[in-house]
């Protein structure tokens, strides 16, 4: 008798990540503790892939548990940065973030099982969209998903006065312009003026202003995914109730 699935060791890495991710929102009020701790648990999300492939222990209860761990982490990472900016109007915006990086992935996974695909992150069937085909290439799933976490961090992190300051482009107007642009994308995120220069604050700020194209366009891909997935359920639904009246 072989190792139970539930104790394969990408799961095994998917329970730590877990157990990390619970363990940073206990130092939410701590930003460095909590972007350690955070930081590490998604970290982990790239070996436990790799181990699973490299083990011979893919499963699918090791994909849905993948799956669920960055949902929970993401969505409760969403909803702190909603609180910290709830004056400014953020609650709101989290709230539908959450529910579209939900939706989306739920939508996805169920049409694949309806369906008989093997993974949500199989993107070689007739009609994909060209920008989830693009999307879940593996090096730019990494990527893009690395860096919309770093942005969320670095959006977390600038709550906390002195820890992010605004990347200095060596010019007075491309400086002013990057702040207002900054101030009008991510208002309320921005440190205040009397911030620090030091090399983390700088280094939080150039990961909360390059990484922002790209969590703008993650959400844009959930979109799609979401339009995508619920239309293949809906036209299997279709399909169903055409054979019914056929007979």
């Amino acid at each position: 008798m072989g190792c139970p699935v539930v104790l394969f060791i990408p799961n095994l890495i998917g329970y730590a990540r877990i157990a990390l991710g619970v363990a940073a929102f206990g130092f939410v009020d701590n930003p460095l503790v909590f972007c350690a701790l955070y930081f590490t648990s998604q970290g982990l999300d790239a070996l436990d892939g790799v181990c699973a492939r490299a083990c011979g222990q893919t499963s699918r209860f090791g994909a849905v548990l993948d799956m669920v761990t960055d949902r929970f982490c993401t969505s409760l990472l969403l909803m702190v940065v909603g609180h910290q900016t709830a004056p400014q109007g953020g609650m709101p915006v989290a709230a539908a973030l959450v529910a579209l990086d939900f939706i989306s992935h739920w939508f996805s996974m169920y049409a694949d099982t309806l369906l008989g695909g093997t993974s949500h992150k199989d993107m070689s069937k007739a009609g994909t969209p060209w920008i989830l085909q693009l999307y879940y290439k593996q090096i730019v799933l990494f990527v893009v998903c690395s860096l919309n976490e770093f942005f969320l961090l670095s959006a977390y992190a600038a709550a906390f006065g002195g820890i992010v300051a605004l990347p200095s482009l060596g010019d007075a107007k491309l400086d002013g312009a990057l702040q207002s642009l900054a101030g009008r994308a991510i208002p309320s995120l921005l440190p205040e003026s009397g911030a620090p220069d030091t090399a983390l604050a700088r280094a939080f700020g150039w990961v909360l202003v390059v990484s922002f194209p790209v969590f703008v366009f993650k959400q844009l891909t959930s979109v799609v995914q979401l339009w995508w997935a619920a239309g293949r359920v809906a036209a299997s639904d279709a399909a169903a109730r055409a054979r019914v009246k056929s007979d």
